[in-house]
């Protein structure tokens, strides 16, 4: 992913990125983003490990909307609690619905 997304993280501000507080947009894929989950598409939800107050951090990556989409939690913690709720009450977890499918995550739009 760093490989790929490198010219763009050049032309949007490079090493200045990575000292970017933990959870504000890169509008790129930084070194700093750990891969936790990721679709068929090149989609994933990151960690994000740079400091700050926000270091930890669970965000969505999508590569059309980069790092900004609506999926965020403060924590990893947070954000397996939430998946939690949404698979025990049917509903949707931040506009997505999660579904256990052959022993994987999956999601959908409601």
């Amino acid at each position: 992913m760093c490989r790929i997304w490198a010219p763009t993280t050049a032309a949007v501000g490079g090493d200045d990125l990575l000292a970017a507080p933990a959870g504000s947009t890169a509008f790129t894929f930084l070194e700093s983003y750990i891969p936790i989950a990721a679709n068929d598409s090149g989609d994933c939800v990151v960690i994000d490990t740079r400091s700050g107050d926000e270091m930890g951090c669970v965000v969505e990556f999508i590569g059309e909307d980069t790092d900004q989409g609506l999926m965020r939690w403060p924590s990893l913690a947070d954000m397996i609690e939430d998946v939690a709720d949404a698979l025990d009450s049917n509903n949707p977890c931040r506009g997505w619905v999660p579904a256990v499918e052959n022993g994987y995550l999956a999601w959908d739009l409601p």
